[in-house]
């Protein structure tokens, strides 16, 4: 028998953004209450550096003063973007994210801070109204 219809548990949400002559690519799939975020560039398309990051369970009561904790479950290099990124996230949005930032190992931090506000962008638009 046939079951009934049902709302989808992930969306994915892709996007291309150019940062001075790189195309920087994001991809943002969303589950209830987490989401997996992976940023590359066009022609290196690799899944490197995952973090994950859990907000603490005290920010639930509305104290901010608490950083999410987070650890690094795959890497390429020593940076800690993915995680540094994944704390911020949740912190700010009280969900857990999956963070993976591939970036080129010459980018410099106006490309790094590019990226965030990308991904903050898009993830405004996917959870607030």
């Amino acid at each position: 028998m046939p079951s009934e219809p049902t709302t989808p548990l992930c969306k994915v949400y892709n996007s291309t953004h150019l940062f001075i002559n790189q195309k920087v690519l994001f991809q943002i799939t969303t589950f209830e209450d987490s989401a997996f975020i992976w940023v590359g560039v066009a022609e290196n398309e690799v899944l490197g550096n995952l973090a994950v990051a859990m907000p603490p369970i005290s920010s639930r009561n509305n104290n901010n003063n608490i950083k999410a904790s987070a650890t690094t479950i795959l890497t390429k290099d020593l940076t800690e973007t993915s995680k540094q990124f994944g704390q911020k996230l949740a912190t700010k949005f009280k969900k857990q994210f999956f963070v993976s930032f591939n970036l080129p190992s010459n980018a410099d931090q106006m490309m790094f801070s590019f990226a965030e506000k990308k991904v903050i962008s898009m993830i405004n638009e996917i959870w607030i109204p």
